[in-house]
């Protein structure tokens, strides 16, 4: 293990010298339910249920933005009848 890595996880201990590290979500970190981002992006009822289909992602799951738009693109330039994403 890389002595810098050692380090931080000393200083994530929390104790009586050192105060619990509350780290703060990062914009990327921040998820939504498929369905909202769908509806966000106004897509259509049909292409919501494929690519949750395509990607195995079951109702309520819950995703970035990012990792949502990426596989909407990648959704919409496989070809047809591709199968899964």
């Amino acid at each position: 293990m890389r002595k810098e890595v050692k380090d931080e996880i000393k200083a994530e201990k929390p104790g009586k010298k050192n105060p619990p590290i509350i780290r703060q979500p990062d914009k990327k970190d921040v998820i939504f339910p498929v369905e909202d981002l769908a509806k966000k992006q106004a897509l259509p009822g049909w292409e919501t249920a494929a690519l949750m289909r395509s990607v195995r992602w079951a109702p309520g799951k819950q995703v970035s933005e990012a990792d949502f738009t990426a596989a909407l693109e990648k959704f919409r330039s496989r070809p047809q009848g591709g199968g899964r994403i």
